[in-house]
């Protein structure tokens, strides 16, 4: 005769999963930080200038990701800022991950969802890191959006560019390769912001299943 044993099923966050789907994103932030920089810095010691060098769409995108990142949230419990989870923002904007700290941190799931995806009505401001990310992205890649609106723009003066190329000769090949480069850039920006967006929505949805 068998007897039919007891067996006990445990269900849980998957730690591992939302540990990867954090350091995927910061992989992700870092490389679109680092691009920016060098897409708009001057290159003193080769007197060469970076495609978007003084562009205020390129240099404004830069500083407002970089203040959300830095930004803090009182949603978060314990957690009220990045570094609370070994997430540490460097002077060039990229983050290091203290990996000791992440794991720990891992272990207080419920105040790590608030402080990537709580909401405050009272206060945007206040929102979740995470939350403010994907608001981001959306407003600047969408229809009206100043990346959508800025690489429109200089596919346009591109367009009108080529049609007197032939009167500009040489200046005007200089110039359009210019454009070129920024619309280049710009669209590239764009990309890394979305592929950033995808790993947003990949942790806010896993914390969101717990």
């Amino acid at each position: 005769m068998l007897k039919t044993g007891q067996s006990t099923v445990t269900v849980g966050q998957d730690k591992d999963s939302v540990k990867k789907a954090i350091n995927d994103f910061v992989t992700s932030y870092n490389s679109l930080m680092t691009l920016m920089r060098n897409d708009t810095k001057y290159d003193d010691a080769n007197k060469t200038a970076g495609a978007l060098q003084g562009d205020s769409t390129a240099v404004g995108l830069q500083s407002q990701l970089r203040n959300i990142t830095a930004a803090g949230s009182t949603l978060g419990g314990k957690f009220g800022r990045l570094s609370d989870l070994g997430l540490d923002i460097g002077a060039d904007g990229t983050i290091k991950v203290n990996d000791t700290k992440l794991t720990s941190a891992l272990g207080s799931m419920s105040d790590l969802k608030n402080l990537f995806m709580g909401v405050d009505t009272a206060n945007p401001n206040n929102n979740g890191i995470a939350t403010r990310w994907r608001a981001f992205a959306d407003q600047v890649t969408g229809f009206d959006g100043s990346i959508t609106t800025r690489t429109t723009g200089l596919q346009s003066r591109v367009t009108a560019n080529n049609k007197r190329v032939d009167e500009l000769n040489d200046r005007a090949a200089a110039y359009e390769k210019r454009v070129r480069a920024q619309y280049t850039a710009l669209d590239t920006q764009m990309a890394k912001l979305n592929d950033m967006q995808s790993y947003v929505n990949k942790i806010t949805s896993m914390l969101g299943s717990s």
